[in-house]
């Protein structure tokens, strides 16, 4: 009887204070981290490639630039750059795609592929010599787990760029950007990256859920922390 009697209260005390849903697993928080650091790099990838092609494209002797590299499971990366001395168009596509590659840690087989990956955007020259670029795009790309007792499956890792905006000098440094670009389903969730980089080269942003995940993201380029409640 006196289990009985007590069932009341536990109910009342779990409706006053119900399980938090809204948290990530620390499996989790380790995919998201790598996702963004991973994302984070290849765009700062692209914005080092495209700074000198800028400064090609201000060039009076020229007016255009291009350049193919290659890239992710031997993917290629296309920029272009266009315009006259103080302004122009930037752009990327990719060659070869779908770009496919896999690895295994600890009997866990990752499978990380590149179905599309596209941006634009437009510089200016500054008035003290640098170039400010402005763009948006988008990539198209899927993770696949295997082997794992309880998170095998398939993780889509497309995001949108909403905006990016950076400060090149034309000679691949860049002196602070800014993102805001979103994950459209990624851990079955859609993600909001917002990152900045200020002059001093540290990282202050936010990595947000639509319900009420929210992580700190901080650090310097290509070494980042995700900090998430």
């Amino acid at each position: 009887m006196r289990a009985l009697t007590l069932l009341p209260a536990v109910l009342l005390f779990i409706s006053c204070f119900p399980l938090n849903q809204n948290r990530l697993t620390s499996w989790e928080k380790t995919r998201l981290e790598e996702r963004t650091a991973d994302d984070l790099d290849g765009l700062l990838g692209d914005l080092d490639e495209i700074s000198e092609g800028v400064k090609e494209a201000a060039s009076e002797a020229r007016g255009d630039w291009d350049l193919c590299i290659n890239g992710y499971a031997n993917c290629r990366r296309c920029y272009e750059a266009t315009g006259t001395g103080t302004e122009g168009s930037i752009a990327m596509h990719m060659e070869g795609i779908p770009c496919t590659a896999a690895l295994t840690i600890d009997d866990v087989r990752y499978e990380y592929t590149i179905d599309d990956r596209q941006w634009d955007g437009t510089w200016a020259l500054r008035d003290d010599g640098w170039y400010d670029i402005a763009w948006t795009g988008f990539q198209n790309a899927n993770l696949v787990i295997e082997g794992h007792e309880r998170w095998d499956g398939d993780y889509d890792s497309s995001f949108t760029m909403n905006a990016g905006t950076a400060i090149t000098d034309g000679e691949g440094n860049n002196n602070g950007w800014t993102v805001d670009y979103t994950y459209t389903g990624f851990l079955d969730r859609t993600w909001t990256v917002i990152a900045a980089k200020d002059e001093a080269g540290l990282i202050d942003g936010t990595v947000t859920s639509e319900d009420g995940i929210e992580c700190l993201l901080s650090g310097e380029e290509y070494d980042y922390v995700l900090d998430c409640d």
